[in-house]
């Protein structure tokens, strides 16, 4: 018995998130403080180089769970 597709394509998917996309806005937000001399915690930078890690492997979704 076939089932339709109910997400037929991952950038329509509401479950999965664009690796590329959170690197984008991690990155603009780290830029953004340290350009005004505001403290980042080490925590976030290292979840950008988890992002980056991950877009290396060749990783372009990741799950919202």
């Amino acid at each position: 018995m076939y089932r339709p597709i109910t997400y037929p394509t991952n950038d329509v998917d509401p479950r999965l998130t664009s690796v590329a996309t959170l690197t984008k806005q991690l990155r603009r937000q780290i830029d953004h403080a340290d350009w005004h001399g505001k403290p980042v915690t080490q925590d976030k930078r290292t979840d950008l180089t988890n992002l980056v890690t991950l877009t290396n492997r060749g990783t372009l979704w990741i799950p919202k769970f």
